[in-house]
């Protein structure tokens, strides 16, 4: 079973002030991070990049986000 997956959100060090939520934990292929980010940006309806494992997604989404990736059957902490 993997790892639950890591949420936080964050302000520092980013251009204009705008936060961005951040995602760490996803196993897999590039190709399979770059397909779920995808999906959740269309979802969510947000922009987003994939750096490494991480997801970064634009704005504060925490509670939207946990509700989505709940539904993709993984586990959320943070």
């Amino acid at each position: 079973m993997p790892p639950p997956l890591k949420l936080r959100y964050e302000r520092k060090g980013r251009s204009g002030g705008s936060g961005v939520t951040v995602v760490e934990g996803f196993q897999g292929d590039p190709r399979t991070l770059d397909k779920t980010l995808s999906e959740l940006k269309k979802s969510l309806g947000t922009g987003g990049t994939r750096k490494g494992r991480i997801l970064e997604l634009q704005g504060d989404v925490r509670e939207r986000l946990r509700v989505e990736l709940g539904r993709r059957g993984h586990k959320v902490r943070g």
